[in-house]
């Protein structure tokens, strides 16, 4: 089995999470750190307690009965004088516990100069390991998305962990990719937030509603994103805006009706709205059921998504290794 520091080495890259509606990412990849966490400190050990570090000044009072201290043949710690310092009384309790774990090295003394002044470098092995030490070894583990998604809105999320997650994110967010959202609305009612559990604003008749009126009205939306994509420089990196490459409809049963979109740099919200505006111009009203993520590229399909309540530290690991080479 791996040992602490090594999983937490390994747990650095991309994983694909799928965030549920209704949920906020923030709260989601709140309880998915805090599981990890959980799960390193309960079932993963040290391999080697490290050591800890210590620069003391070398006229620290006791420091010189520390570095002259002499060792009798019957006990192993060694043996102080009556110095009662605050710099070293913890290290003279730690020579103390030595003898009694054996997993828990004698203190190392090495001295260094700087400019005029001497100090003294102490290290020591860390108590982690020890059967009578409690508490948590790991208390924060970086994690955060790379495509961020809305609470109302559900899907793929890409996110990084690790030491590099913030070059990571970055980097992805630089690659400028396209995502495709699969949309379910329903005609003949509007709200304030676009979707059925806001405030109702207004209801509307929706029979006159016909199948080629929509993909007439979609062509015409994409027109005009794309006519205002190409005045903006949408690839800057300072550029934010958001826009629709291609959209069509896949299946209609009145009121309801499904959208498949091709979007940039979108988090649902687009979505949402494209799907207000269709029912404008159809002489209706439409609001949003659902907003979901299929794919992002390199990523086309859900089937590689880990779901929050099954993501555990072995899991992950592998998701990573898989994900290694973007």
């Amino acid at each position: 089995m791996r040992s602490a520091q090594q999983a937490l080495r390994e747990l650095n890259g991309y994983f694909l999470l799928y965030k549920p509606q209704g949920i906020g990412l923030k709260h989601l990849l709140k309880d998915v750190r805090d599981s990890l966490l959980k799960e390193l400190n309960s079932n993963y050990k040290l391999k080697d307690a490290p050591l800890q570090y210590r620069l003391l000044r070398s006229d620290t009072p006791g420091l010189d009965q520390l570095k002259l201290a002499k060792t009798d043949e019957s006990n192993t710690s060694p043996q102080y004088s009556e110095v009662d310092s605050p710099e070293i009384s913890h290290l003279k309790f730690y020579n103390e516990a030595a003898s009694h774990f054996p997993s828990l090295n004698p203190p190392r003394v090495r001295f260094i100069s700087k400019e005029d002044n001497e100090f003294s470098v102490l290290g020591y092995s860390s108590w982690l390991n020890l059967p009578t030490v409690t508490g948590s070894r790991f208390e924060t583990l970086a994690l955060s998305a790379a495509s961020p998604l809305e609470k109302q809105a559900c899907g793929l999320s890409v996110c990084a962990i690790g030491k590099n997650s913030k070059r990571l994110i970055s980097k992805w967010r630089l690659m400028h990719h396209l995502q495709t959202f699969v949309i379910h609305g329903e005609f003949g009612m509007a709200t304030d937030d676009f979707t059925p559990h806001g405030t109702l604003r207004e209801k509307t008749t929706y029979d006159h509603v016909t199948a080629n009126q929509i993909e007439a009205v979609l062509r015409e939306l994409v027109r005009g994103q794309s006519t205002r994509a190409e005045n903006l420089d949408v690839l800057s990196d300072t550029t934010l805006q958001r826009f629709v490459q291609s959209a069509e409809l896949s299946q209609l049963h009145l009121p309801h009706f499904h959208l498949k979109m091709t979007v940039f740099k979108d988090t649902g919200a687009l979505c949402r709205r494209i799907c207000h505006e269709l029912g404008l111009e159809l002489r209706t009203t439409a609001v949003c059921h659902k907003a979901q993520r299929v794919s992002e590229a390199p990523f086309e399909s859900l089937d590689d998504t880990l779901l929050p309540q099954l993501i555990n530290v072995e899991t992950l690991i592998e998701h990573i290794k898989i994900n290694k080479n973007l």
